[in-house]
C-alpha cells in the first residue's frame, strides 16, 4: 500500500525564508578563489582598456589588487577602475569605487591616478613602493611605484576590475588580482 503525506509542515529539508516571506530549499555556499595576473602587458592609448575581470550576479571579495606603474613628467598613468553597477556607463562617477575626492573648489574629483594615490586621497589603494632615482633623467624623467590594495573589498553584486589608459602612448604594467566567488547561501 502507497501513501503520500499531504502534511505541507512535514518536509525533511532545510528551509530558509527568502525576502518575500516565502520557504525556500537553503542552499549550499559554494566558494572559489581565483587569481588573474599578467607580466609587462600592454594597455593601449586614448582610454584603452585592460578588462582584468568582470563577473556579474555573484558576490565577490576582492582580497588583493597589485601592480606598477610608471609616472612620466607633464603625463598622468593609468588607473585602475572598479565599476559595481552592472547597467551603468563606466564613463559616469557613479559606481566607480577607486575615484578620489582632493582639494578644490568645484571638480575635485579625480581617477585614482597614481600621484593622488601617494598623496593619501584614495581610502583603498596605497603606494606599498616608490622609485624617484630617474625623475631627474634629462632624456625621460619619471617616477616608479607599486601600488596595492588596502584592506579587502566585498563587492555583493560582483564588479568589473579594468585599467584604464589615458594617455597619448601605450603603458605597460604588471599586475596581480585575487579574488574570492560566492555562490549559494551567504
Amino acid at each position: 500500500m502507497i501513501t503520500e503525506v499531504l502534511n505541507s509542515f512535514l518536509n525533511v529539508r532545510n528551509k530558509v525564508k527568502n525576502s518575500n516571506g516565502e520557504w525556500e530549499d537553503k542552499t549550499v555556499r559554494t566558494e572559489t578563489i581565483e587569481m588573474k595576473d599578467a607580466f609587462n602587458v600592454a594597455i593601449p592609448s586614448n582610454n584603452g582598456e585592460l578588462n582584468i575581470f568582470t563577473n556579474w550576479g555573484k558576490k565577490i571579495i576582492l582580497d588583493e589588487l597589485t601592480y606598477n606603474t610608471v609616472t612620466r613628467q607633464g603625463n598622468s598613468s593609468f588607473y585602475p577602475r572598479l565599476n559595481v553597477l552592472r547597467n551603468y556607463p563606466t564613463s559616469s562617477w557613479v559606481g566607480q569605487l577607486f575615484h578620489v575626492v582632493q582639494f578644490g573648489d568645484g571638480f575635485n574629483r579625480t581617477q585614482a591616478q597614481a600621484p593622488s594615490i601617494e598623496k593619501g586621497f584614495s581610502e583603498n589603494l596605497e603606494v606599498m613602493t616608490f622609485n624617484d632615482e630617474f625623475q631627474n633623467d634629462p632624456e625621460d624623467p619619471r617616477y616608479y611605484r607599486i601600488i596595492s590594495l588596502k584592506k579587502p573589498i566585498v563587492l555583493p553584486q560582483g564588479a568589473s576590475l579594468t585599467f584604464v589608459n589615458p594617455t597619448n602612448e601605450t603603458v605597460y604594467t604588471t599586475y596581480k588580482a585575487v579574488y574570492r566567488v560566492i555562490e549559494g547561501e551567504q
